[in-house]
């Protein structure tokens, strides 16, 4: 009864935890509300009734917004804003779709590039600045990285990895930023960036990979942390050694080169996260006085100026790419400062007196023209929020009516967030161990034990198996709970807090039916029992698999991925549709027989029932209903999302199919076949 109380109770906290914070919009507005007396309506202490005038809303519409901010701008502002949409903008800006310099009106760009939208990705920054640079006319199209969002079909047809970035230049598509870089080096001779034969130029690109993997693991490793220290800042010396060689400012002299180009990004990166995470600091570091004075050399370009991002960005933008980052005590501090938790963001901001993390000079904005430039920032993200809400909602309509398959055709609240894994986000993307973790634990459940089970017919390994079962999901339950009081993460599989409210109930479930099941003792079949608990761990090694392989080089080999998910479809239906409807009625059978009385010939075994009068209405009976009515809609949703997954792997293959499809020969004078090969088709058609 006491575990059957704190079940329930667990469920009532998890149900009371917010879904889905609202928008930071509707926050404001609801405080606004409340502090002006409108909010609440029946609210404590007689609350006052609040007439409809009252509730009108009195704020101006966006295009009367749009007008006073067009007033409120200087003639360069909207200068800019046109420039910037023609193409013809002064600076680099990551809004821009497209950037021509100096080619004459009417003439298209010969080079598309296919970028992040976030302006997240190093390897698209490093190709985007070399362009700037080169002043290569360009257009820019965005798509979405893995970690935040889908990738449309056509790009898919064009990259089968998925990859960014990715160059269309003269039509010819190109598929590696190294690639795009020396491509375009050799289209556009003009401002060279690579110098012919200097010795210099290898060596310093063997040191960035070699600087990029040092920073990489320590960054996403705790393991010997002294050693991996000491490890970069020795690379560091050498990187800072090599710009004193070269006379500086930059890694071969007076003049910006490719090495240049190819070390900014990962340079800019290692500068914001290392004080964050490893409260190391790059910038303003007496130790490396070389490096400091190229990030000024590199600001003081407009071309990479415009393109850098701010340490807060970098910070929060690494873990959704690489996994978590590891975090050290000594980085509280700079990590605040970074975030602003300790007041630092407070306006007005302080002068840069030397002492920030990161300089602020050379941003060539005032602060009422960052105010203006915030304003219209706000008003386009308002606008295209407002459009992919109503866009959203109307595919999630056509999506649930058309695609939906054996799941229902509604959305149940606590399956909002369940496109929270795959090719969509990284939300359920297991950062380090968690993913081993979560294989092993279920590849032992599903395969081990039953197997010794069934092998030796030894009880030992059916108890042991479902304890441990419980065990493992009872703790991550309670460490999840832990999580929202805390913030602290000690979950086994290190999930995004998004899904909780799904696994939560699925745990319980877990620990629900294991429990009833050691109850009923000898009036359940154990081998029914490791039926129950193979078929459900082995699936859920095939569904982890599936999420691996969709977030891998694996889309490359699109055939391979497309017969994969198809057994994984074929192992969730046998072992999630089929197999869970005698599951769900012997679990239900069982509430029911444990909510009553046993039958009689087990009381000399000591079972016996609860003794409801009405086991129907017991509260185990209604709570086991609950949680088989959630993981039906569980196993239905698991069934739609592979199905999903298995036609955009089919569409995959079509696409690689019409890649491989010979080009149409060009129309050329037919040319008439010798004697010999009118006798011989094989000799023709080799021929041919």
């Amino acid at each position: 009864h006491i575990l059957v109380l704190m079940l329930f109770a667990t469920t009532l906290l998890t149900i009371r935890t917010p879904l889905r914070a609202p928008p930071v919009r509707m926050q404001l507005n609801n405080m606004i509300r409340t502090l002006m007396g409108g909010g609440g309506g029946g609210g404590g202490g007689g609350g006052m009734a609040v007439s409809a005038e009252r509730l009108e809303d009195a704020a101006p519409s966006w295009e009367a917004l749009a007008a006073k901010l067009d007033t409120a701008s200087t003639d360069d502002e909207r200068a800019f804003r046109q420039d910037l949409e023609s193409g013809r903008a002064a600076r680099a800006c990551s809004l821009a779709s497209q950037r021509l310099f100096d080619l004459p009106d009417g003439e298209a760009p010969r080079l598309t590039l296919f970028r992040d939208t976030a302006a997240w990705c190093p390897y698209c920054e490093k190709v985007w600045l070399v362009l700037e640079e080169k002043r290569v006319p360009y257009e820019v199209k965005k798509v979405n990285m893995n970690c935040y969002g889908d990738k449309p079909a056509w790009f898919w047809a064009i990259q089968p990895s998925g990859g960014i970035p990715v160059a269309k230049l003269d039509g010819q598509v190109i598929r590696e930023s190294n690639d795009i870089i020396m491509a375009v080096e050799e289209a556009f001779p003009d401002r060279p960036l690579l110098p012919q034969g200097d010795p210099r130029v290898r060596p310093l690109l063997s040191l960035e990979r070699e600087l990029f993997s040092a920073w990489f693991r320590w960054l996403t490793s705790s393991a010997s942390e002294g050693a991996q220290r000491a490890n970069f800042e020795a690379l560091l010396r050498r990187v800072d050694g090599e710009l004193a060689a070269s006379g500086g400012p930059y890694f071969l002299g007076a003049e910006l080169s490719l090495v240049d180009c190819m070390f900014a990004p990962f340079l800019e990166r290692m500068a914001a996260s290392l004080p964050y995470y490893k409260a190391l600091t790059l910038r303003r570091n007496d130790g490396w006085p070389r490096i400091e004075q190229w990030f000024l050399a590199m600001e003081s370009r407009p071309s990479y100026r415009h393109i850098q991002s701010d340490f807060y960005t970098h910070v929060h933008d690494l873990p959704p790419q690489i996994g978590r980052c590891q975090s050290v005590p000594e980085a509280e501090e700079f990590a605040a400062g970074i975030d602003g938790s300790d007041g630092s963001w407070s306006l007005p901001l302080p002068e840069d007196d030397g002492s920030l993390l990161q300089p602020l000079q050379g941003l060539g904005a005032g602060a009422d023209a960052a105010r203006r430039e915030a304003a219209a920032r706000e008003a386009i993200s308002y606008m295209a929020e407002l459009f992919d809400r109503k866009h959203d909602d109307w595919c999630y309509r056509h999506y649930a009516l058309r695609e939906k398959g054996l799941a229902f055709p509604y959305r149940a609240l606590f399956m909002d967030d369940w496109n929270f894994y795959g090719e969509t986000s990284a939300h359920l993307r297991p950062v380090g161990n968690g993913q081993i973790i979560f294989a092993l634990h279920h590849a032992m459940e599903g395969f081990m034990m039953p197997l010794l089970y069934f092998w030796t017919h030894n009880p030992s390994y059916f108890f042991f198996s479902m304890y441990a079962d419980m065990g493992v999901e009872a703790y991550d339950t309670l460490a999840m709970i832990y999580r929202r009081w805390t913030g602290r993460d000690h979950t086994l599989t290190r999930h995004h807090p998004a899904v909780d409210h799904i696994l939560t109930p699925h745990h319980l479930f877990g620990v629900f039916f294991e429990t009833l099941a050691l109850m009923g003792g000898p009036g359940i079949s154990k081998t029914f029992m490791f039926h129950v608990e193979a078929s459900a761990h082995a699936s859920g090694v095939f569904i982890l698999a599936a999420i691996v392989m969709h977030q891998t080089p694996a889309q490359s080999w699109p055939r391979f991925l497309y017969r994969f998910q198809k057994c994984v479809v074929a192992a969730i239906v046998a072992c999630r549709v089929i197999w869970w409807i005698p599951v769900a009625a012997g679990s239900l059978r069982l509430a029911y027989a444990y909510s009553g009385d046993f039958p009689a010939w087990l009381a000399p075994y000591g079972i016996r029932g609860l003794g409801h009068s009405f086991p129907l209405l017991s509260p185990v009976f209604l709570f086991s209903l609950l949680l088989i009515g959630f993981y039906t809609h569980f196993n239905a949703d698991q069934l739609q999302y592979n199905l999903k997954l298995l036609r955009k792997a089919a569409a995959r293959v079509r696409a690689a199919n019409e890649a491989e499809k010979p080009a149409p020969a060009k129309h050329a004078p037919a040319k008439l076949a010798s004697p010999a090969q009118r006798k011989s088709p094989r000799l023709a058609a080799a021929s041919a």
